[in-house]
């Protein structure tokens, strides 16, 4: 059964709203800062010839910022607000506002899981954006969340298993797993990794580079 399915969209945007609306998450600004600014250098390793950038769910203009500090042409978009820089968008509807190619990267921190229908949304990056993207996911199981939505294992449909940490370290080992994720298709994947996440307890990053558009 498709989990996305299962989601009562409406009902889960409500409760993240008002979660991401608390004053109370300012306080891990910090700290995303910190990993957010590696991000950035590793984006900039895997894309060096990358001038622009398109940060979808950015929330405030501190995660926009961050790359235009570090030398990218950036904006955000985000359903919740609009702001200096970011722009009152929904990732579904993303290619009604930007044009094919129109950055060279999107980056979306913690964004995949929150959306209704994560191919749409994929393939209006694919869209939109010239080189690859930068994807931040948690993998903190849904029955601890206060609210349901999938993990990137749910995303990928794949088991919670301690090997499957794997396929995003030899990802050339794995081959069938990433031929088979038809919402990644036709990406090839550049690099990924688990970490300790700032407001859930692990998450993984996943950088993608676009090849043969179709």
């Amino acid at each position: 059964m498709d989990v996305f399915k299962e989601l009562n969209a409406k009902q889960i945007l409500k409760k993240q709203i008002k979660h991401h609306s608390n004053p109370n998450k300012k306080n891990y600004t910090v700290k995303r800062k910190n990993v957010r600014v590696k991000d950035i250098s590793f984006i900039r390793k895997k894309f060096p010839n990358a001038k622009s950038v398109l940060c979808i769910g950015s929330r405030e203009d501190s995660e926009v910022q961050d790359f235009i500090d570090n030398g990218f042409s950036a904006i955000g978009t985000d359903i919740l607000k609009a702001s200096k820089l970011v722009r009152e968008i929904d990732a579904h509807d993303i290619d009604k506002y930007f044009g094919e190619n129109e950055f060279d990267v999107v980056f979306a921190s913690h964004v995949l899981e929150h959306v209704s229908d994560v191919k749409k949304v994929m393939k209006n990056i694919k869209y939109i954006s010239k080189d690859g993207v930068f994807i931040i996911l948690p993998i903190v199981p849904r029955h601890k969340l206060k609210w349901q939505h999938p993990t990137i294992f749910e995303i990928m449909k794949l088991p919670i298993i301690k090997q499957t940490k794997s396929i995003f370290k030899e990802p050339h080992l794995y081959k069938n797993i990433w031929d088979d994720f038809n919402t990644l298709k036709p990406f090839e994947l550049l690099g990924g990794e688990f970490r300790k996440g700032l407001t859930d307890p692990t998450e993984v990053y996943i950088c993608l580079e676009f090849k043969n558009l179709v």
